[in-house]
């Protein structure tokens, strides 16, 4: 008895799970805020303050960004643009460079303003290019 307790109890608890999961993976978020071009200046890097030029673009549902210099002598392809909240955008991609997972967390300040994080150390404003 009380093995088929334990039983039903575990599969009620991976079927709730499940249908959380699932409902968690449908939800989508609208990332058109963050579409077009920003300007965009980290701040307390080792290399120092630096404009940088963020372009997101969509195609269909998916969301695609590059970042560069402003000369576009460097461009960074990112591999992961994930929309994480009406309000939040998520851009990553490896840096081959030094070896690293590069996460940069965007947030919606204003109508033509964002604040931002690159790998929760550093700090950046962008302005969006109008």
């Amino acid at each position: 008895m009380k093995i088929s307790k334990l039983f039903l109890i575990t599969i009620i608890a991976v079927s709730l799970n499940g249908v959380e999961l699932s409902s968690a993976r449908q939800v989508q978020y609208n990332a058109t805020y963050f579409l077009g071009v920003w300007d965009i200046i980290p701040y307390g890097l080792p290399t120092g303050e630096m404009e940088l030029i963020l372009s997101v673009t969509s195609e269909g549902d998916t969301l695609k960004a590059v970042i560069s210099d402003t000369a576009k002598t460097t461009v960074i392809n990112v591999t992961n643009v994930v929309a994480t909240g009406d309000n939040s955008l998520t851009l990553s991609w490896y840096d081959v460079n030094n070896g690293v997972d590069v996460i940069v967390r965007l947030n919606k300040k204003d109508e033509n303003n964002l604040t931002g994080t690159i790998a929760d150390m550093f700090t950046l404003t962008g302005k969006r290019k109008l």
